[in-house]
């Protein structure tokens, strides 16, 4: 649920491995869904591409857990699915620090002029155009299968070939 693209890739962790989860958590909190919930509506299963869809409409306030009613400031809430937006990034480049997510987070940085773009749609056309992932080997799915809860490694396994089919 919570795994970056060069960690499915490489199996490599980095800080910018842990700033993308916490992208995906920010993006959870603010709408009190989960990353990946299929007891939604198709099209609606997966929190990072409905919140794409909801920016690219204009429409993130839509995004925000229902439960708040409209007791929120709308302007906060924006800029805390924007920040998630830039955490996960699928190149860790342009994901920001923690120390500056944070400062962002504090409204001590301004969005204003931060460029936001399409998360995941990289690692979607290139798994597209290449074939099957490389990353899913033997080995790998050995690691992957002794490290996460068997719920968690199904999840995983089901997302990379969702990925793949794109």
């Amino acid at each position: 649920r919570y795994l970056a693209p060069e960690y499915a890739i490489s199996g490599r962790l980095t800080r910018k491995s842990d700033i993308y989860s916490f992208g995906v958590l920010l993006l959870e909190v603010v709408s009190g869904r989960k990353v990946v919930d299929f007891d939604m509506e198709h099209g609606e299963h997966y929190l990072v591409q409905k919140a794409w869809e909801a920016y690219k409409g204009d429409e993130l306030i839509q995004l925000v857990d229902f439960v708040l009613e409209t007791n929120f400031p709308e302007e906060e809430a924006v800029r805390f699915i924007k920040i998630g937006f830039l955490c996960v990034q699928e190149h860790t480049s342009l994901r920001p620090s923690m120390a500056t997510a944070i400062k962002m987070l504090a409204n001590e940085i301004s969005l204003r002029d931060v460029e936001v773009s399409q998360p995941w749609a990289g690692f979607r056309s290139h798994v597209y155009k290449n074939g099957p992932p490389a990353f899913v080997s033997k080995h790998f799915l050995k690691g992957l299968h002794n490290q996460l809860p068997k719920s968690s490694y199904i999840l995983f396994l089901t997302t990379m070939f969702f990925f793949h089919m794109l």
